[in-house]
């Protein structure tokens, strides 16, 4: 940029600078300090063009430091960051969001998701469905060293396993509750099966693909066969109530949908053999249904929990005026139950507490005895990055010991 800048200044203009860009992926990559990478984002503006900003998946404390800046007597906005090398991450970039000063966050918040849309410079896209339009799909940052993303894709050998959706009302909470039970695939076991609960049924099911990376798994003896149940939320109203730790939605899981899965298929009636799944919100409720009910959920897998939650608060790491680490006072304050935990969090989430409460509880959870395996990805808050680390949670906590790689 600073190269461009003095090119214009010697009268030259901008044409080759985005032929650049194009050709090198759409974002400007530099080696930075300590290890780091600087990216510089980019928009080509118009005479019309009077903001844009980066949408993407890591806290910012205001909606300003997101921002691009703009390069005087041209057509191009920036906007650098420092990334950790090996990242991966999504992002969206919002040209002209209608942002009043003075909105209140989500206010602001739901202008700029308006306009959000993927990246015209970058041809890395996902998800890779081309029939999706530009504000349905997201631009993809990958540097150098980003992890293989593991069991993810297509393998035409792997035989797939059956889903078939089913409805129960909750008496424990008073709701209708749809779900979709996964079979693996082959014929019927002689022996029951493991089971994966996993909240947020949409996010797992149509952009983690949570099924075929199953498939993939047991076609490779990573894991051994299992049930899975993705759990569907009734709204975002009852996602944000009952899987903000509430003891009445963990009851529903182990008195209510765990019978119903047992009366459609074989499933062990070993708590140690069941594992409740989930990124943010849903880590935080896997997490606490361990904590509630330890005699019918015996591993967590939790991606980024939202562990920053504590009773009364609001969004965020500052939202609450609740002591923090709640859910680590909680399970610290208790005698210590047969779980067993695989918990992860992004470098880059250190902004928004989830980082930091992860490694909270993680300590206090070794502290007490438990059985932990604890990673921390390059990337953000993000389901690209829970893509990629949801195999490793599975072989963490289920792993067939054949020595298949996570």
């Amino acid at each position: 940029l600073r190269a461009l800048q003095a090119d214009l200044q010697r009268g030259g203009g901008t044409e080759a600078f985005w032929r650049e860009v194009v050709e090198g992926g759409g974002y400007l990559a530099e080696p930075a300090e300590s290890g780091q990478v600087r990216v510089t984002f980019l928009w080509r503006g118009t005479p019309d063009t009077r903001s844009v900003h980066l949408n993407w998946p890591v806290w910012a404390p205001r909606m300003d430091d997101n921002a691009f800046e703009h390069l005087a007597g041209s057509d191009v906005w920036y906007r650098a960051v420092l990334l950790p090398a090996g990242t991966r991450l999504t992002y969206q970039l919002a040209p002209d969001a209608p942002i009043g000063a003075d909105a209140p966050r989500p206010e602001r918040r739901d202008a700029l998701l308006a306009v959000s849309q993927t990246d015209p410079l970058n041809r890395k896209l996902w998800p890779a469905d081309p029939a999706l339009g530009r504000f349905d799909r997201y631009s993809v940052v990958e540097l150098e060293g980003a992890p293989p993303l593991s069991f993810t894709e297509p393998r035409p050998s792997a035989r797939r396993g059956g889903a078939q959706s089913f409805d129960l009302f909750s008496s424990a909470l008073g709701q209708q509750y749809s779900a979709v039970l996964y079979r693996p695939p082959g014929p019927p076991s002689t022996e029951p099966l493991p089971l994966l609960i996993v909240f947020d049924a949409d996010r797992y099911l149509e952009r983690i693909e949570a099924t075929a990376i199953l498939d993939n798994m047991i076609a490779q003896g990573a894991i051994p066969p299992l049930a899975a149940v993705f759990v569907v939320n009734p709204s975002a109203e009852t996602r944000a109530s009952h899987l903000a730790c509430n003891p009445k939605f963990s009851d529903f899981l182990a008195d209510e949908l765990i019978p119903a899965v047992r009366a459609r298929l074989a499933i062990t009636r070993e708590a140690a053999q069941v594992i409740a799944a989930g990124a943010s919100y849903g880590g935080l409720a896997a997490a606490c249904a361990g904590l509630h009910r330890p005699d019918a959920v015996g591993a967590v897998l939790s991606q980024s929990g939202s562990f920053w939650w504590a009773p009364g608060g609001g969004e965020g790491p500052a939202g609450s005026d609740s002591e923090p680490n709640w859910v680590a006072r909680a399970f610290a304050a208790r005698e210590r139950a047969p779980l067993r935990f695989y918990l992860n969090s992004g470098v880059l989430e250190a902004g928004s507490g989830i980082r930091d409460s992860t490694r909270a509880l993680r300590d206090v959870l070794r502290a007490k005895g438990y059985a932990v395996v604890h990673e921390e990805f390059a990337g953000g808050h993000d389901d690209l990055a829970w893509r990629q680390t949801f195999p490793r949670g599975l072989i963490a906590l289920i792993g067939s010991g054949t020595g298949v790689s996570p």
